[in-house]
C-alpha cells in the first residue's frame, strides 16, 4: 500500500506513467494544472492512488503538496520520491527549467525515511556529480546501479550539412520519397519549434497531397493530448514521421522507428544521445542515426566568423558553469566500454577519408542494414583489445569547454581514427560488459542504458 513520487520533465512522460501504471493494475494519477483539482488532492489524501506523477515546478510551487506533505497518515505510506531523466536536474537545472536545480528542497518537507531515486540513461560523471549534490544526496546511503548506454544496435552516421541552413535540401538525401513508397517510420529532432514546423512543411511539400498529413510537428507549446494522439498514430503506422523537439525526445518507447535524424548540432552529448536513443528500441532491430552538423564544426573547415563567435560565446558562459572536472591529471581508463567483437556501423565512414552524403545514405530509404559492413577501419578486435587505453577526452577543462570538446570529438571522431562508441562510452564512463543484449526480455526490470542512483535505510 506504500505510495510513490515520480517528478518527469515533461507532462508527455507523466502521462505515460499514468497509463502504464493503471494498465499494471497500480493506481495512477498524473497532476497537471488542469488535473491537480481540490477533487484529486482530496483523492490522494484518501489513498486512491499510488502512483502520482508531477512536474518540478508543480510539486515545489502547488501549496496543496506542501498541506499534504504536514499529513503524517499521507508521509507515513509515501516511502519513495523518483527523479524520471534525472540529468535534467543538471542540464535544465541552472536554466530555464530552474524548479529542477531546486529539487533538493524536499529535503527539508518530507521525513528522513522517504528515499530519492534518480534515473537517467545520459549521466556522465560530472552531471552525477552535479545532481548529487543539487538533491543533497547522502554519501554514506547511496547505492549506484550503472547499465552501459551503448546502443549496438543504432548504426550512427555524422555528415556535414553541405546547402544553405535555408533552403533545408540536405534532408532529401535521406528522405527520398521519389518512388512515391510509404519511408521507413522516422523522426527528426530539431532545437527549436519554428525549426520543426519549417522542416516538416518542407517535407510535405515534397510528396504528393494526400500524404501531406502522414508528416507532422510537435513540441512542448502544443498540448499533451495533440502529442501523445500524434506519437500514437507514429506507434500504429497511421504517420510516417514526425518533427520534433524534445517533447518526444526523452523516455518514450516506440519500438518501430528505425531511423532519427539530428538536425544541426546540439551542444550537449546527453540530449543528442537522449534523442538518437528513440531509435529501435526493440533490441532486436536496427536502425540508423543520423547527425547533420554544420561545416565550422568539422576539423578540415576552414576557421571564420562562426568559429569566432563561438569561442566569444563559450568564454561567456556564467560562473556558475565554469566549475573544473575534478581531476586535472589524464588518468587511464579502467574500462573501455561494452563491446567484446568488432563494433557494427563504424565503418560507413573510413576514418582516413569522408564520404560524400549521398553515399553514406545508400542504405537508409530500405534500410538493408545488413549490408553494412562489419569491421571498424583497419584495426582488428583483437589487436584493439590487446591495445593499452589511452583517454581520449583530456580531464582538467571547465565544464562547458568539456562538453564542447567532447561533442567535437565525437563529430570528428572517424577523421581522428576511432570508432564514435568509443568517444560515448568514455564521456559516459561506461562500465564493460553492461551492454544490452537481445536475449533479454526488453519488457522486464531490468533495463540497459540506465543509471540509478538511490538512497537507502541502514
Amino acid at each position: 500500500d506504500g505510495i510513490m513520487i515520480i517528478i518527469t520533465p515533461l507532462n508527455i512522460l507523466g502521462e505515460k506513467n499514468e497509463i502504464e501504471g493503471n494498465l499494471f493494475g497500480i493506481p495512477a494519477v498524473n497532476l497537471t494544472a488542469k488535473t491537480a483539482t481540490d477533487v484529486v488532492f482530496k483523492e490522494i489524501e484518501r489513498f486512491k492512488y499510488r502512483i502520482i506523477g508531477v512536474s518540478p515546478e508543480h510539486i515545489l510551487n502547488d501549496p496543496q503538496f506542501g498541506d499534504l506533505f504536514k499529513l503524517s497518515k499521507f508521509t507515513d505510506r509515501l516511502f519513495n520520491i523518483t527523479v524520471d531523466e534525472g540529468h535534467c536536474v543538471s542540464e535544465w537545472g541552472d536554466g530555464f527549467q530552474s524548479d529542477y536545480g531546486e529539487l533538493g528542497k524536499l529535503r527539508w518537507l518530507l521525513p528522513s525515511h522517504i528515499t530519492f531515486h534518480v534515473a537517467s540513461a545520459t549521466m556522465p560523471p560530472h552531471i552525477l556529480q552535479d545532481v548529487q549534490n543539487k538533491l543533497h544526496m547522502r554519501s554514506n546511503r547511496l547505492v549506484k546501479v550503472i547499465w552501459s548506454n551503448d546502443r549496438p544496435n543504432i548504426h550512427i552516421v555524422v555528415t556535414r550539412i553541405e546547402n544553405s541552413l535555408k533552403s533545408m535540401q540536405d534532408l532529401d538525401h535521406i528522405l527520398n520519397f521519389e518512388s512515391g513508397q510509404p519511408p521507413t517510420p522516422f523522426m527528426v529532432f530539431v532545437n527549436g519549434r519554428d525549426e520543426a514546423e519549417r522542416l516538416a512543411k518542407y517535407v510535405r511539400r515534397k510528396v504528393l497531397q494526400h500524404s501531406q498529413d502522414k508528416f507532422v510537428w510537435f513540441h512542448s507549446g502544443m498540448s499533451t493530448v495533440f502529442c501523445l494522439a500524434m506519437i500514437e498514430k507514429l506507434r500504429k503506422g497511421e504517420l510516417w514521421g514526425v518533427f520534433c523537439t524534445d517533447a518526444a525526445g526523452m523516455g518514450l518507447d516506440l519500438h518501430e522507428i528505425r531511423l532519427v535524424i539530428q538536425w544541426r548540432y546540439t551542444k550537449s552529448l546527453c540530449t543528442l544521445l537522449q534523442r538518437l536513443g528513440r531509435a529501435a528500441r526493440d533490441p532486436n532491430l536496427e536502425a540508423v542515426a543520423v547527425y547533420f552538423v554544420e561545416g565550422e564544426y568539422f576539423d578540415d573547415d576552414k576557421p571564420g566568423k562562426a568559429s569566432k563567435k563561438r569561442k566569444s560565446a563559450l568564454s561567456s558562459q556564467k560562473a556558475s558553469k565554469r566549475t573544473k572536472l575534478q581531476s586535472t591529471e589524464v588518468q587511464p581508463i579502467t574500462h573501455t566500454g561494452s563491446r567484446t567483437s568488432t563494433v557494427t556501423g563504424c565503418a560507413w565512414i573510413s576514418p582516413n577519408s569522408r564520404v560524400a552524403a549521398p553515399t553514406i545514405i545508400d542504405a537508409i530509404p530500405s534500410m538493408s542494414l545488413s549490408s553494412i559492413p562489419t569491421t571498424a577501419g583497419s584495426t582488428s578486435a583483437s589487436q584493439a583489445s590487446q591495445a593499452p587505453p589511452v583517454r581520449i577526452l583530456p580531464a582538467g577543462l571547465e565544464i562547458e569547454e568539456y562538453e564542447a570538446f567532447a561533442m567535437k570529438t565525437f563529430i570528428n571522431a572517424h577523421g581522428r581514427g576511432f570508432c564514435r562508441h568509443k568517444v560515448l562510452d568514455e564521456y559516459f564512463d561506461n562500465p564493460k560488459g553492461t551492454s544490452f543484449s537481445p536475449d533479454v526480455d526488453p519488457s522486464s526490470s531490468t533495463h540497459w542504458g540506465s543509471r540509478h542512483w538511490r538512497e537507502v535505510m541502514l
